[in-house]
């Protein structure tokens, strides 16, 4: 692994070339900013990127009516659909889906069996969600609004405490904070298996183009 960045992110998201985090940074007058970073996969070389930037990639053209109806556009998740909709999600279960054009079609608090969703990954079909306190990640029809599966439950611990997910078109990857790895689970025939196991809780995995990264509690890295 190589060891992007030892500090901790307050947001992660992909881009064509790589990555964009986003850092709570101390001025030299005693103030906290908030600044944006792109890391480039093939050059290895992190660079300053604009406010707009960061939120164009997260949210598409229609990021500046999106985030006007948004108390905080870091803390959330997104997720862009193959329509234009985007569709964000809070650590809390709020879920919120947006047309192209930005206005708000569907705002929930998402639980199953009274635990909140968080994080969330699209396979280019359905949205998926983690429940961490239900140990399961749920699947979500993105026109009726509705969950319709599970995989995983309390009793059973392969995903021990799932804290964040990312898909493919044939893959759901699933960060286990408990045990200290990654899972793949086929879309196929939803068979689960180990993928990648570390010596810290795993707090987020993606994929962009060839490159894999994970954002471990000691700070970003990219595997090899």
């Amino acid at each position: 692994m190589i060891k992007i960045i030892g500090k901790k992110v307050i947001d992660l998201i992909a881009y064509q070339q790589g990555i964009l985090f986003v850092l709570k940074e101390l001025t030299p007058d005693g103030q906290y900013k908030v600044s944006f970073y792109s890391f480039d996969a093939k050059s290895q070389s992190i660079a300053t990127v604009t406010k707009n930037a960061y939120l164009m990639t997260k949210f598409g053209p229609s990021f500046a009516k999106i985030t006007s109806s948004l108390d905080d556009y870091i803390s959330c998740e997104a997720q862009r659909l193959k329509d234009g909709r985007v569709c964000i999600v809070y650590p809390g279960g709020e879920i919120g889906i947006f047309a192209d054009d930005g206005e708000l079609l569907h705002a929930e608090r998402l639980q199953y069996n009274g635990n909140a969703v968080r994080s969330l990954a699209y396979d280019g079909t359905y949205l998926w969600f983690a429940v961490p306190d239900a140990n399961a990640v749920v699947r979500y029809h993105c026109d009726k609004y509705r969950i319709d599966m599970r995989l995983g439950n309390t009793v059973n611990t392969s995903f021990a405490t799932p804290f964040c997910v990312f898909a493919t078109k044939d893959s759901l990857f699933v960060c286990s904070k408990t045990s200290k790895c990654v899972l793949s689970v086929s879309l196929q025939d939803f068979s689960v298996t180990p993928y990648q196991a570390f010596e810290e809780p795993v707090l987020q995995y993606l994929q962009i183009n060839q490159d894999c990264f994970v954002v471990l509690p000691s700070g970003i890295y990219l595997l090899q």
